[in-house]
């Protein structure tokens, strides 16, 4: 999910013995920096494995949202109304 950044000895050279294998540990992200933008509200549909895997800046932005949503359930065709509120 997320990425680690490593100081890489030696500069462009992609090779390298394993002694004496040590790489100093330059930062931890929580998220990837690959991870797509978040979609405006009018445009965010999600499936439930999606929903288990949001990068925390999404979650951090849908916590501001307010308004009302709809979870629908493809196998059931249920739909549950939902809303929030900050």
């Amino acid at each position: 999910k997320g990425k680690l950044i490593f100081e890489w000895p030696g500069g462009r050279r992609w090779d390298r013995w394993l002694r004496p294998g040590r790489f100093a540990v330059k930062a931890i992200l929580e998220d990837s920096v690959l991870d797509r933008d978040m979609p405006s509200w009018e445009r965010l549909v999600l499936s439930w494995a999606e929903l288990q895997k949001l990068p925390s800046r999404w979650i951090g932005a849908l916590q501001q949202w307010r308004g009302v949503y709809l979870i629908h359930d493809t196998t059931d065709g249920k739909g549950y109304v939902g809303s929030a509120y900050g």
